[in-house]
């Protein structure tokens, strides 16, 4: 646990640098430093926050005039904007009664990457407790036609995309109603997500929450109801500085999910994940639990990962280890899928722990199936008690329980196939 106690220092903010201890381990961020009195306001640029006019342009100017200097502070009322492009050492604060709404609609060309965006840029706060709404009704609508047509689904804006990004804090805001993905984070580090709530319908398509991927990325105190993962760590290429594993040092604690698919890793690992710890959740009507997903095409080595203190309750599957997605298939003897002539990053599940869980109302506890040549290791399950009304099915897997209760309506709470090593009882 030594290497969980990261120094590292912030970016200077303004003329002060900061130094924070142990940031993942902690969930200490850097105490901001930048002098914000420097405050931009879009009203001052022509912005009516009246919920029909564009304030886009006003809010861009209020960006560029505070850029590296200060604040953006949005004022109570509904700002109706087109995408914007935050630069670094800016903080946006989006005020109690604020709402930035989304203005992209389909049909006006091919939508940008996000409605707010910031890439290979540094010290971004995104802070307040007023709401960004992304809009996206009609949106999900284009995407239930396409998938009821059996046809790829059109490309959507995600709500917010950092790229790049080091030094990132966003804290109290309500975001909802994504075309698609919520929070989206690729290739960032010194990141705390603090005291957001996430909300879109539970049949929205392919709303995610928070989807991170980096290194030292804290998520804590938030609440996800939403139509997809509620959390997906993903590690989706090869950091050739951090060959091991793109994706490290990830910490999620005190966290509440509604609906949703609950908190997966992957389904892209091929980078590589590790030390993940995720501790004191809760479940209630998700889809899925504790879920690992990868498969031979966007595989990589998942290792050193602890889930420690989690509730659920009427979680359809709660725990998930699988390196085939996004279907399991039967156990088939003719056909034991080695790896011979396949291409892509191969899965390597290992060293899991799941300790103290409980959880009741599940349609069946789960899975923990690996592929034949590469079979999932070291998983613990230790101080679990867990209820469904059927077993989980174990293919070329390595269990270990301690202390572990797992019930089903009748028979064995396990459904041992091939390549299956069990220690312990799970009574």
């Amino acid at each position: 646990m030594a290497a969980w106690n990261i120094l590292f220092p912030c970016r200077a903010r303004g003329a002060v640098a900061a130094v924070a201890v142990g940031l993942v381990a902690t969930g200490l961020s850097c105490v901001a430093a930048r002098a914000e009195n420097t405050v931009c306001r879009p009203e001052s640029f022509g912005a009516t926050h009246d919920g029909t006019h564009d304030d886009g342009p006003a809010i861009t100017h209020a960006l560029g005039e505070c850029a590296g200097k200060g604040m953006v502070q949005l004022s109570a009322g509904t700002y109706l904007s087109g995408p914007l492009v935050i630069p670094s050492h800016t903080t946006l604060s989006i005020e109690k009664g604020a709402t930035l709404r989304s203005a992209l609609v389909p049909g006006a060309g091919t939508p940008p990457v996000a409605f707010i965006y910031g890439k290979e840029v540094g010290d971004i706060t995104l802070q307040g407790a007023g709401t960004i709404d992304g809009a996206g009704e009609a949106w999900w609508t284009i995407a239930r036609q396409a998938r009821s047509r059996h046809e790829k689904m059109p490309p959507r804006p995600r709500l917010i995309a950092f790229s790049h990004v080091d030094d990132l804090h966003v804290s109290n805001l309500t975001l909802r109603n994504a075309p698609t993905f919520h929070l989206l984070m690729t290739d960032v580090s010194n990141v705390v997500v603090d005291g957001i709530t996430i909300s879109s319908p539970a049949d929205s398509p392919n709303t995610d929450g928070i989807d991170p991927a980096g290194r030292n990325i804290t998520i804590r105190n938030v609440v996800i109801d939403n139509g997809d993962d509620n959390i997906a760590i993903k590690s989706g290429h090869r950091d050739p500085q951090h060959p091991d594993a793109a994706t490290e040092n990830v910490v999620i604690e005190n966290c509440k999910f509604l609906h949703g698919h609950g908190l997966s890793i992957g389904s892209e690992t091929t980078g590589g994940v590790r030390h993940v710890r995720a501790s004191h959740l809760q479940f209630q009507h998700t889809t899925n639990g504790l879920r690992i997903k990868t498969d031979r095409a966007h595989g990589g080595e998942v290792s050193d990962i602890v889930y420690d203190g989690v509730t659920m309750e009427d979680v359809r599957e709660p725990i998930i280890l699988t390196d085939y997605y996004p279907k399991i298939p039967h156990e088939d003897p003719a056909n034991d899928d080695r790896a011979v002539g396949r291409e892509g990053a191969s899965p390597r599940i290992h060293d899991v722990t799941i300790q103290n869980v409980t959880g009741s109302g599940g349609l069946m506890l789960g899975y923990a199936v690996g592929l034949p040549d590469l079979p999932i290791k070291k998983v613990l399950l230790r101080h679990v008690l867990l209820e469904a009304s059927r077993p989980m099915e174990v293919r070329n897997a390595e269990l270990t329980f301690e202390d572990a209760h797992l019930h089903t309506k009748k028979g064995s709470p396990l459904l041992e196939e091939s390549n299956v090593t069990i220690s312990g009882t799970p009574e």
